[in-house]
């Protein structure tokens, strides 16, 4: 089944670095696990420091700026996707992020778009299954020393 994104999940990339749009756009075709952007990609210092205060960012948005913050260019480097299972988005279905991390993989390959998933923050995102994924994963937790941040929505231009 090919999936496409929805008005909402378009609306909510508004500002996004086009290379990375791109990316998201070919994704969403080549997964087998529907997804979309639940929230606004590219997001205020305001926005991004309250979700820093909930600890679910490292960045505060201010002395520690996200990419999803728009850069010199005015555009937002980072996205985070979410699956979208039976008409809802389910941000608690860790392994539902698995295909969708493999669908960036091969949507980066074919158009030659270095990007990072949150789910390996020193490789580049690699890889063509669900099990690669899981590997990666594995591997970051085995190269990096002091707690993990593993962010498995969260995708960045490289």
């Amino acid at each position: 089944m090919a999936y496409t994104l929805g008005s909402r999940s378009m609306a909510n990339l508004a500002g996004v670095e086009p290379r990375l749009m791109r990316l998201v756009q070919r994704a969403i075709t080549l997964t087998t696990m529907d997804f979309g952007v639940a929230g606004k990609a590219v997001r205020s210092a305001m926005e991004q420091h309250e979700l820093y205060l909930k600890g679910v960012s490292q960045k505060d948005g201010y002395r520690h700026k996200s990419n999803h913050q728009p850069h010199v260019d005015g555009f937002g480097y980072a996205v985070d996707l979410t699956p979208f299972i039976n008409g809802q988005f389910d941000v608690n279905n860790l392994a539902a992020q698995y295909p969708i991390a493999a669908a960036m993989s091969r949507a980066s390959a074919q158009l030659g778009i270095p990007v990072t998933w949150g789910g390996n923050w020193i490789e580049p995102l690699t890889g063509e299954t669900v099990r690669d994924m899981t590997a990666l994963v594995a591997r970051y937790k085995q190269q990096h020393s002091g707690p993990d941040w593993i962010d498995l929505p969260h995708f960045q231009l490289r």
